[in-house]
């Protein structure tokens, strides 16, 4: 390291140098190293980002230190409070939602592993984590900000006060970030380190001329944690790295006025478009049951020349509206002479409209990309902002087409959008 540094042109301090011999099983000795004049011990644990590292990778003095923090905090919160006197219940959740659950599950996506694991000698079996100790020592902070909360007697049972105080229990909390980590890995590029770790093995391939005990799997078929946590939520079609996009007509706000203004200004605007302009309206829907569908209408003056539907697999309203936006346009230019005449695509979402003529997305991105492609091989494409509900007739045709959608069976193999992961994480 002292080497490639002098290489280089990068030193290192040594009072910054810390050593760690990291092991499954007990280290009967740890060895120094030397940096420059200086010789280095291991010591119980180092940290990095914030993580605290042992010599097996435990993780217990990482939780420990990060739940005495946590619980200073929680009797100090305590200290202000009583059953007599004390902050609103509500300002009090606030402080702990804010300053003690962060602190002690500060880095749980690291060591974490879930309620099981799979054993080491048989990966297919699992067996129960051996993390009780540390969870006992969570749950401690999280009883002392409850009682914070709310003023209880000592008496009252646990059950209650999670109840009464909106905070769950520790294993909720756990699982919970589990699963909001699940929803980040999904929105990783494919070519980020974590991405490629999240990969299921590929299967093994075998020489025919040498028996298969004599050959060693190129890959670990073991799920390890990250694999575990990736599993916990459905597949969906991971983004692409993108920069971000500057066109023309971006620096114009799409809206500039109240709802019932706009509606004014765009009823105006509708009357002296040009004759031959194509106005696509387009929107999307989200059931009670949670289906998601779109529905558009293609307008020239007052006149409908055609219209569609469709239904989504799971998915929330910002993808059905961009979905409806982008079947518009193409249902736009499949109709004859669409080539020669304007088209203007009209949606009650601000945030879909801003990534049809901006930066796609994470969620639904080829569908932003896509629309945007088709717009420039058109050359006279624009969006527009309009808003909803407010008696528009393209718009109001538009959303009775999305929700009539609603009950067409959902497509057949369809993924889960990383907006609906998002929401269910």
């Amino acid at each position: 390291m002292v080497r490639w540094g002098a290489a280089n042109g990068v030193s290192f301090d040594p009072k910054k140098t810390e050593v760690m011999h990291f092991s499954r099983s007990k280290l009967g000795t740890t060895p120094a190293i030397r940096h420059g004049d200086f010789e280095k011990h291991p010591e119980a644990a180092m940290r990095w980002l914030g993580i605290w590292l042992d010599s097996n990778l435990s993780f217990r003095v990482h939780a420990e230190k990060w739940m005495a923090k946590s619980q200073a905090v929680a009797h100090h919160l305590r200290g202000l409070t009583n059953t007599i006197h004390g902050p609103f219940p509500s300002a009090v959740r606030s402080a702990v939602r804010a300053c003690v659950e962060p602190v002690l599950l500060y880095g749980t996506e690291v060591w974490y592993p879930g309620a099981t694991r799979p054993r080491w000698d048989q990966p297919s079996k699992d067996r129960p984590s051996s993390i009780q100790h540390l969870l006992q020592r969570m749950n401690k902070a999280i009883v002392q900000s409850m009682r914070a909360i709310l003023p209880a007697w000592k008496t009252t049972p646990i059950a209650i006060l999670h109840r009464e105080s909106g905070i769950p229990p520790i294993t909720q909390l756990l699982e919970a970030r589990r699963y909001r980590f699940s929803a980040r890995l999904k929105s990783l590029d494919e070519t980020h380190p974590l991405a490629k770790r999240t990969l299921p093995p590929r299967q093994p391939t075998y020489h025919q001329l040498i028996k298969r005990k004599y050959q060693a799997p190129t890959e670990s078929s073991f799920r390890t944690r990250l694999r575990r946590t990736n599993e916990l939520l459905a597949p969906c079609p991971r983004p692409a790295l993108m920069q971000k996009r500057f066109g023309k007509g971006q620096d114009t706000p799409l809206q500039t006025a109240p709802k019932g203004e706009s509606a004014e200004a765009f009823l105006q605007w509708v009357e002296t478009v040009d004759p031959t302009t194509w106005i696509v309206y387009s929107d999307g829907s989200l059931s009670s049951e949670g289906a998601a569908s779109y529905g558009f209408a293609i307008h020239q003056q007052d006149l409908s020349i055609c219209d569609g539907s469709g239904r989504l697999g799971p998915a929330e309203v910002f993808d059905a509206e961009a979905t409806g936006a982008l079947e518009g346009l193409k249902a736009a230019l499949n109709v004859p002479g669409s080539a020669a005449r304007d088209i203007i695509v009209c949606l009650d979402n601000l945030a879909a409209a801003t990534c049809l003529r901006g930066t796609p997305s994470d969620s639904s991105q080829a569908v932003f990309v896509e629309f945007q492609a088709l717009a420039a091989s058109h050359g006279a494409t624009q969006v527009r902002w309009i808003p909803g509900h407010t008696d528009i007739p393209g718009n109001e045709q538009a959303d009775k087409l999305a929700k009539a959608a609603s009950s067409l069976p959902e497509p057949e193999g369809a993924q889960p959008t990383l907006a609906y992961l998002r929401k269910v994480a």
